[in-house]
């Protein structure tokens, strides 16, 4: 059983849980309310301008009465005393403007050095109290330096016919299945729980029924990763779907979940959900973002869980929910935090998971489904205004309490078998007796190894294992 973690007080913001969760983004969020500050000093040094032209057309006037004729010295001199008061009070005014701006700009800028020092000083009290392990706000700037370097690497690995995208093949499988539907986070994420625990590399869409004669919507769920190993297999989901997401925007899997919903019947203009787990996330989050779909369909939002979306530019115009369990490093991996805006909500999971006995810890406890599906729960019945913003969102998506099931078969084009070439420019080599032969000799046994004392070898190259 879960329970809050001691340690876990505070979030890298500062803010403590609230029944296991902290809610940063969405409207009335701490940030949101830094952009409107920035807004509203923008717009008072503009008013300050505009009552500073004001005065240059007071003064302008000043200087026509000052050549009326001398016959209308009396009213002349009453004009010009009220125009010289007026325009001294817009200079007030400009200046009372400009003076407000310049403090709203002071303390916006020592709020964001406070909360800086504040997350520097809370990150080392977490790692302090966690026994020396980063939590996940820990890890983020830690994978920023990693996969600046990684990413060097990642066309050298491409060229050797690993983690190579490649093609999806969207087919239907099996017959269309009536299913309750239920407008809320947790039965959102269990649909993508639906599709994880199912056969490889299935991808589900349901078709909800918003009665009235209107519209349906079409919810899209996809599942976390599906260990294939470093090559690239006819599964999309396997580790090849990670580079595919983090760093081809989820090419090939947009252009299969496209087809998948032309065949479930959506149409141009439809409302389309959508939701994903680990790598599931990652791709739901890049569609939520793909311009070509976006135009095709009205995208209302999109709910991710134990994902690295950080870098993701979500349009505005998209409702974005984000689960992260703190004892999660996953969502870490892109090295960025999750922008904090009007349309994004970051939900922080703060209750201790452990692996049960026997269990496989995988990428530990904390990037567990079930637990994320705690954490969906307590966002469910959560009293935070942004949640409950972004649930309505969720519940005029889902009016229908009934939906029609289409699942897919998602197969990726197999790439060439994973090699390198090498160009001989030296002696002459072939085996012998289960080693090699140089130019018809016995090779020194201390230069050249056999393949049962050293590393594999092929003739041409080497396989993916060495």
């Amino acid at each position: 059983m879960s329970e809050t973690w001691a340690p876990s007080w505070q979030d890298n913001w500062g803010d403590k849980p609230i029944n296991g969760l902290t809610v940063h983004g969405g409207v009335g969020a701490i940030r949101f309310q830094e952009e409107e500050l920035q807004r509203g000093e923008q717009l008072l040094r503009q008013l300050s301008t505009d009552l500073t032209d004001v005065v240059a057309v007071v003064n302008g006037l000043n200087f026509q009465l000052m050549v009326m004729p001398t016959y209308a010295e009396g009213t002349r001199g009453r004009a010009v005393d009220a125009l010289h008061h007026s325009a001294d009070r817009l200079m007030a005014c400009s200046a009372a403007f400009e003076d407000t701006a310049h403090l709203v700009d002071k303390v916006t800028s020592r709020y964001i050095m406070a909360e800086m020092a504040n997350t520097a000083l809370l990150a080392d009290l977490r790692v302090q109290s966690n026994g020396g392990l980063p939590t996940l706000n820990m890890a983020e700037p830690l994978m920023a330096v990693v996969l600046k370097d990684s990413r060097k690497s990642l066309g050298l690995v491409m060229a050797g016919g690993w983690l190579r995208p490649a093609p999806i093949e969207a087919t239907e499988v099996g017959e269309p299945e009536n299913v309750d539907v239920d407008a809320s986070f947790e039965w959102l994420l269990g649909r993508t729980q639906s599709v994880n625990s199912a056969d490889h590399g299935m991808l589900e869409i349901i078709e909800v029924d918003n009665g009235f004669g209107q519209p349906p919507t079409f919810v899209v769920s996809i599942p976390g990763t599906q260990s294939g190993g470093a090559t690239a297999t006819e599964n999309p989901f396997d580790e090849t779907g990670i580079v595919e997401a983090m760093e081809f925007d989820s090419k090939y899997m947009g252009d299969a979940v496209r087809a998948a919903l032309a065949e479930a019947g959506a149409e141009a203009g439809d409302v389309v959900v959508l939701g994903g787990y680990s790598q599931g996330g990652m791709h739901a989050a890049n569609l939520a973002a793909d311009p070509e779909l976006g135009e095709m369909y009205d995208i209302e939002m999109v709910v991710t869980a134990g994902s690295p979306v950080g870098n993701t530019d979500i349009p505005e115009g998209v409702k974005a929910v984000h689960l992260e369990h703190e004892q999660d490093i996953v969502p870490a991996t892109d090295g960025t935090p999750n922008p904090e805006t009007n349309n994004r909500i970051t939900v922080g999971i703060h209750t201790w998971v452990e692996t049960p006995n026997g269990e496989d810890a995988g990428l530990g406890p904390g990037h567990n489904l079930d637990n994320y599906m705690d954490g969906a729960r307590s966002a469910d019945e959560s009293e935070d205004g942004a949640l409950i913003g972004a649930g309505g969102v969720l519940a005029g998506a889902l009016r229908g309490g009934q939906g029609t099931r289409h699942r897919f078969k998602l197969t990726r084009e197999k790439p060439p078998k994973a090699s390198f070439s090498v160009k001989s420019h030296g002696p002459k080599m072939r085996k012998y007796n289960g080693g090699l032969e140089l130019n018809g000799q016995t090779p020194d046994p201390v230069r050249i190894l056999p393949p049962s004392s050293g590393p594999r070898m092929r003739k041409y190259g080497m396989s993916p294992g060495d």
